[in-house]
């Protein structure tokens, strides 16, 4: 998961395409250090010998997939692992020579760990899995209210805990095999969470990945000792937590476990709850894994904030993580995000004085640091998961569209825009609209997004945009926004108002193979121009990022000379003549070859 720093994410790519593709999205650089897992973290070596084997169901020989392979050391650490494929079939490494045994583990069925074996050479093996009836014991009063230090205090708690931490394993397996490619969507969006709650920024990309996890914690003795919550010199840092923090020894031995009552519980979902230890005061998380009750295969996590300075307890801070299975047995998280509030320096800092001068100083007690009612909400969503090179899809996730409608107003008709830049406000997403004014966005995950509606006028005038904001649940619908954009005439009119005998003069600039941006573009205007008493003048404008500009009151039926410069001090003259009874004029000008130079 990401690390947010003030209520700014601070991300680490595993990615050669992550760090290049959102980079121009995000206001924020992005940052990396996976702590990678013991077991997963170097290839084995040449000579390593190998465990082959195939593992089916005792009842029919069937094959089964997705079976948690860990091969055991005599120090009962795992020294390999792996997920057996659709035809059960599995291989793992030994980086030694040596005395081990395998264990298996897989939703459904019951858990095995084989007798020890001297690993000299590449062996076969053969297993088997005994299907087990997915049905809870009962919940008594005495379970719900234990807090045991492994996870003991009752049998539905210790098997739930069990089948969830065999989810996470799979999924960190499925992540760290290098073998798998994701398509996904990157988002951050900032909140003012005041009712009505605003979106103030939304930044968004779709990256590839090939099979690193993109995120990662702390590692879990470093939580442990500092908490998820710690100040920094210009806030807060929030931390969340990344798979081999929840299948540490530290989460398990310092949270306790309760089973939800059935009735408490969303329908067809079984939840598991954790919260720290009471006798913990550092910043830690609580919340619940929920499981399909038929299945008992992991959904969701969620989990919030817990032992924060009063200043920042934010209810909403915390975050969700979901697990999903592919059609070859292996797991993936489809979904993450985190929730932080975007925290202010404090105002109660102290006053030092450093070589004479007064310096301002944030205290350490960050309980000092109020809180505002913004919000940073960062995550990712799936979209695609296939493996190798095999174009076969292994896993796509279900996504909304968006087709937005343009139109100008003629008149007291609504009448198609062609040609108006439809764009996501904090990305780089934009298309233009075709000759009915429309445009369509397939793809789009759940979230809050700002639309932006334009035409090239709007920035010669520097208007900003037509917005709107939409929003979409994971369920996928096709939503339809229709906008009206304002006309030429009515930019005009609006930017400077009408005045007889007056025009806008409307260009761009440019210089062979590129618009030229910041140029100042000055008008002179005769004396006398529309009456014998006005004195020789002069109007202005600049060149915008399009290399577009706008002059008002620019009078017609004489002769106007301008003069552009560009910011190297290049230069060029035109001179120009508006008809009579014209409200808007258009006149490009360019850069020869070689310009004039002061």
């Amino acid at each position: 998961m990401p690390i947010h720093r003030s209520g700014r994410p601070c991300w680490r790519s595993r990615s050669r395409d992550l760090g290049r593709a959102f980079a121009c999205a995000f206001a924020c650089a992005f940052a990396f250090a996976l702590a990678a897992a013991a077991t997963a973290a170097a290839p084995a070596a040449l000579a390593a010998q190998s465990v082959t084997g195939r593992i089916v169901r005792a009842t029919d020989s069937a094959p089964i997939m997705g079976v948690v392979v860990l091969l055991i050391d005599a120090d009962d650490v795992a020294r390999a692992r792996t997920l057996s494929d659709m035809e059960g079939r599995f291989v793992v490494r030994a980086p030694t020579p040596g005395a081990y045994r395998l264990r298996t583990r897989r939703i459904g069925f019951t858990s095995t760990t084989g007798a020890p074996f001297a690993l000299r050479a590449d062996t076969t093996v053969r297993l088997t899995l005994d299907q087990i009836p997915v049905i809870l014991p009962a919940v008594t009063a005495e379970e719900r209210a234990s807090c045991s230090e492994h996870v003991g205090g009752g049998l539905a708690t210790a098997i739930l805990w069990e089948e969830a931490r065999t989810a996470i394993l799979a999924a960190d397996i499925t992540i760290r095999e290098l073998d798998y490619r994701f398509d996904m969507m990157l988002h951050s969006r900032k909140m003012d969470t005041r009712p009505p709650p605003l979106l103030i920024e939304s930044v968004f990309g779709r990256v590839q990945h090939e099979g690193v996890q993109p995120w990662t914690s702390f590692p879990p003795d470093t939580l442990e000792l500092r908490g998820y919550v710690t100040p920094t010199d210009s806030g807060l840092r929030y931390v969340a937590p990344d798979l081999t923090v929840l299948l540490s020894s530290y989460f398990t031995r310092t949270h306790c476990f309760r089973v939800r009552e059935a009735d408490a519980t969303a329908a067809r979902r079984i939840a598991l709850e954790f919260w720290p230890a009471p006798t913990i005061r550092r910043t830690e998380i609580r919340g619940v894994l929920l499981f399909d009750a038929a299945t008992r295969e992991l959904r969701t996590v969620e989990f919030s904030y817990v032992n924060l300075p009063e200043t920042v307890n934010d209810t909403l801070a915390g975050g969700e993580i979901e697990f999903a299975q592919l059609t070859n047995g292996a797991w993936i998280i489809p979904r993450w995000l985190i929730r932080a509030p975007i925290p202010v320096r404090s105002a109660l800092g102290d006053t030092v004085r450093s070589a004479g001068t007064a310096v301002n100083t944030w205290r350490s007690d960050y309980r000092l640091v109020p809180t505002t009612s913004r919000m940073r909400i960062t995550g990712g969503d799936l979209l695609v998961v296939r493996q190798g090179a095999d174009p076969a899809v292994l896993w796509s996730r279900p996504t909304s569209t968006l087709e937005v409608n343009v139109v100008s107003r003629d008149g007291t008709a609504d009448l198609p825009a062609p040609g108006a830049a439809v764009a996501f406000a904090g990305s780089t997403q934009q298309e233009v609209t075709d000759l009915k004014g429309t445009v369509s966005f397939p793809g789009m995950v759940g979230g809050d997004y700002v639309v932006e509606v334009s035409t090239p006028y709007y920035s010669a005038f520097a208007f900003e945009p037509e917005h709107f904001r939409v929003s979409f649940t994971q369920e996928p619908r096709r939503a339809v926004q229709k906008v009206r954009v304002r006309t030429l005439l009515e930019l005009a009119r609006d930017a400077c108002g009408e005045k007889p005998g007056h025009a806008v003069l409307l260009g761009s600039v440019a210089r062979p193979g590129a618009v030229v941006v910041g140029a100042a573009v000055v008008a002179r205007i005769p004396r006398g121009a529309t009456s014998n008493l006005d004195e020789a003048r002069t109007a202005r404008s600049r060149t915008t990022i399009d290399g577009r500009y706008a002059i008002c009151e620019i009078p017609t039926g004489v002769e106007i000379f301008l003069t552009v410069v560009a910011a190297d001090g290049t230069r060029v003259s035109h001179s120009t003549v508006i008809d009579p009874g014209e409200q808007v004029a258009f006149l490009d000008l360019a850069f020869p070859v070689d310009p004039v130079r002061p």
